[in-house]
């Protein structure tokens, strides 16, 4: 493993996992991922000829995608990026009202994990189709409509936060998209606090 940058690069060779010996391969393998600071995770596999050193390749290979990726426009820069009250919004923005942090480890792009009253909950932003969520809209917090799963033994309560994108398409399978935020936990009356207090983050629409 190495850093450079800030990145973090790790590294798999195939005689690491099998144990054997260089000069019985046919083929070499190597894994590679390469760690941002934001978490965001770059992998790649290559397979190389014998006698040959798949890792140095795919470093050569991983360091250009890395390249070509920082030279990508900031998020939300391009003219034909449609923005929405969660476009750049910061997941974590509601942990001062809670009286709560959490590491930086668990504070990414779009979602936020975090213990609140005993519960880990996870909260995340996203544009998400009508179809992708559960179909029954179960109350309303203000003018945003709420919506209640559960996977396992966990809820899962969703808020559309805005009418739905100009861009997206009401005639597909899944219907509109819409941005909206989403809150995970095992403890429903906590789920439905932490939801209430991170909409008060968010005008009425």
């Amino acid at each position: 493993m190495a850093e450079v940058d800030g990145i973090t690069l790790m590294t798999q060779r195939d005689v690491d996992v099998t144990g054997g010996q260089e000069q019985h391969f046919t083929v070499r393998r190597c894994w590679m991922h390469a760690v941002l600071p934001s978490k965001l995770i770059f992998s790649l596999h290559t397979t190389t000829p014998a006698g040959t050193d798949p890792c140095a390749r795919g470093k050569d290979l991983l360091w250009a995608t890395m390249s070509e990726w920082n030279r990508e426009p900031a998020q939300g820069s391009s003219p034909d990026t449609e923005l929405t009250v969660v476009t750049g919004a910061d997941p974590c923005a509601v942990l001062p009202l809670l009286g709560v942090t959490t590491p930086a480890g668990d504070q990414y792009l779009w979602a936020c994990e975090f213990v609140y009253r005993d519960v880990t909950i996870n909260l995340s932003y996203r544009h998400q189709a009508k179809g992708a969520r559960p179909e029954q809209q179960i109350d309303s917090i203000g003018t945003h409509p709420v919506f209640h799963d559960r996977v396992g033994d966990e809820v899962v309560y969703f808020a559309e936060l805005g009418p739905p994108m100009a861009n997206s398409d009401p005639s597909s399978v899944l219907g509109p998209v819409s941005p909206t935020l989403a809150v995970s936990g095992t403890d429903p009356a906590v789920v439905d606090e932490v939801l209430r207090r991170t909409l008060s983050l968010f005008p009425e629409q």
